[in-house]
């Protein structure tokens, strides 16, 4: 009767484990779990990551470069999370399978493609630094030198080179992207440059802050030494939130211009940040290099003005986030093409600034004109937020 009991009591405790197992080893479960910690440089991942060579041996540390990858790049890790999610193969990172839990319950994993890149530069006496560390002197002769980095996972990584060019320590440094086998190019020369964006905001060179921009937005940034791993970034403030402009990382634009003669890049000499540009580095009428970084949803003047236009000459609610705000204009509006019918409305936009993803901060001049009658409005900080084609008025700041 004992060993009945338990063998019960056994039975019973292993349908509870295998219960508990079923749930907690449940595939969505896991690959929830996962996808998490591979996008979080503050966990360790290396229990659910097997290299795609096992030349490499996956550590915490090693794993860092692809979880700080993700962490500063929201489009990728939205992408990945959705192809992990749908069970999606993107090459370099695979949802698969390897060996089990209690030999009852598959364990999914996510396989890494294994790297391994090499840095080049063109100087003699080059000492290279991996993540502020140094990592190797480079080798070579003429104007070629290499350093192996060894097996790499992908990922975020920041390189310095130091050189001794006629006597004196050079430093470049560069943040990498690796998500292919290649040869880093670090070759260093020093070209001259202007960068144009908002006033007082702050310039940062490869994440590193390196000069203010004046109240007109502008520094200059002379015999500069970039390499065509080169990022900037533009940091500003709008009502005590910090905002950043887009990365701009075609540096490799510059240097051939650098080598070109006469060549305006299609730039129409307009230095306006708020003009949508074909290129963010540009040459100006004067010749000047131009560095001037997008921000993401900010309006063009003309984008600014036709929806004042409205806003004052037909308002329509879906222009307003505040019903209060669209009777205001409404109100005007009603007035004044009451006692006016005729009157000519123009709207002159005199300041644009960015105010976060998708805000503008806008400044501007509502001028209505009958015969001899006029009114003149000024304006300035009107918020309005972008939002895919539809452009609304939040507030006045």
């Amino acid at each position: 009767m004992k060993v009945l009991k338990w063998l019960l009591a056994l039975i019973v405790l292993g349908g509870i484990a295998y219960g508990v197992g079923s749930w907690y080893y449940e595939p969505d479960r896991q690959i929830y779990r996962l996808s998490e910690m591979i996008v979080d440089p503050t966990k360790d991942a290396s229990s659910v990551v097997i290299p795609s060579q096992w030349d490499l041996k996956i550590t915490n540390q090693n794993l860092k470069p692809v979880q700080k990858y993700f962490a500063k790049n929201t489009v990728a890790r939205n992408r990945l999370l959705a192809d992990i999610k749908a069970r999606k193969s993107t090459g370099t990172i695979q949802l698969t399978t390897n060996g089990s839990y209690w030999l009852l319950f598959p364990r999914y994993v996510l396989r890494i493609a294994v790297f391994r890149p090499q840095v080049k530069t063109n100087h003699a006496h080059s000492t290279l630094y991996l993540n502020n560390k140094r990592y190797s002197d480079l080798e070579g002769s003429g104007n070629s030198y290499y350093a192996d980095l060894g097996y790499r996972l992908p990922g975020r990584y920041n390189l310095m080179i130091k050189s001794r060019i006629n006597g004196k320590e050079v430093k470049t440094n560069a943040v990498v992207n690796l998500w292919k086998q290649e040869t880093i190019d670090m070759s260093i020369k020093t070209v001259s440059f202007i960068v144009k964006s908002v006033p007082n905001g702050q310039v940062y060179l490869n994440d590193k802050f390196v000069k203010n921009l004046d109240e007109s937005g502008e520094a200059s940034f002379d015999n500069y030494r970039i390499t065509k791993k080169f990022e900037l970034r533009v940091k500003s403030n709008y009502d005590g939130k910090e905002i950043w402009s887009d990365k701009v990382t075609n540096f490799s634009r510059l240097l051939k211009m650098d080598q070109a003669s006469g060549d305006d890049y299609d730039n129409d000499n307009n230095p306006d940040f708020t003009k949508p540009k074909k290129h963010v580095i540009y040459k100006d009428e004067d010749g000047n290099y131009v560095v001037s970084p997008n921000w993401v949803g900010i309006l063009s003047p003309r984008e600014a003005g036709q929806t004042i236009y409205q806003m004052y000459k037909s308002p329509d609610k879906d222009q307003f986030k505040n019903e209060a705000d669209y009777k205001k204009f409404a109100k005007l509006s009603k007035q004044i093409y009451h006692k006016h019918k005729k009157a000519k409305l123009s709207i002159y936009v005199t300041n644009i600034l960015p105010a976060g993803d998708n805000y503008s901060d806008v400044s501007y001049t509502a001028v209505f004109k009958y015969k001899k009658w006029h009114k003149t409005i000024n304006l300035d900080h009107a918020l309005f937020k972008q939002d895919d084609d539809q452009i609304v008025f939040e507030k006045f700041k």
